[in-house]
């Protein structure tokens, strides 16, 4: 990907998968001399095998895609740019005991979102905790919400 560019700055920051309070909170030392800490872990931070929040695991994303890895390129830049498009896990989903039942019901109700709902499907099923399912109702869309939620 070359050199830092401001879009990347800009595209990475609108993701919502750079927490800058948290990193800054576990990154003190670089405050001082780095002011900008979004700017600090594009450039510096991941190279340290830095992480950039909590909802981003950048060591699992750069093992599971060797691909990545090899080509040198930021993990949390590639996600926001190629990642998420493709599909590619963003963190490790822990391992549950299938037998621990179902915890919660996710109920996503839907009606003409097919822009969207991929993204909104993704996000829930990247959260931590695996003992939930997902329900998904579809108030008769006509924009092939369906065709995409049963894909």
């Amino acid at each position: 990907m070359g050199r830092l560019k401001t879009e990347d700055i800009e595209l990475v920051g609108q993701s919502g998968l750079f927490d800058e309070a948290w990193y800054l909170e576990r990154h003190p030392e670089f405050i001082g001399p780095y002011a900008q800490p979004l700017r600090h872990y594009l450039e510096i931070g991941w190279r340290r095998g830095d992480a950039p929040s909590p909802y981003f695991d950048a060591a699992h994303y750069l093992e599971s895609h060797p691909d990545v890895a090899a080509a040198g390129i930021n993990p949390l830049l590639h996600y926001v740019r190629f990642g998420r498009a493709e599909g590619r896990a963003m963190r490790a989903m822990p391992q549950t005991d299938a037998a621990g039942g179902i915890a919660f019901s996710v109920i996503l109700a839907t009606y003409n979102r097919a822009g969207i709902i991929e993204d909104s499907i993704r996000s829930i099923l990247a959260q931590t905790h695996r003992n939930f399912e997902l329900i998904i109702v579809d108030d008769g869309s006509a924009d092939g919400t369906e065709a995409l939620v049963r894909e």
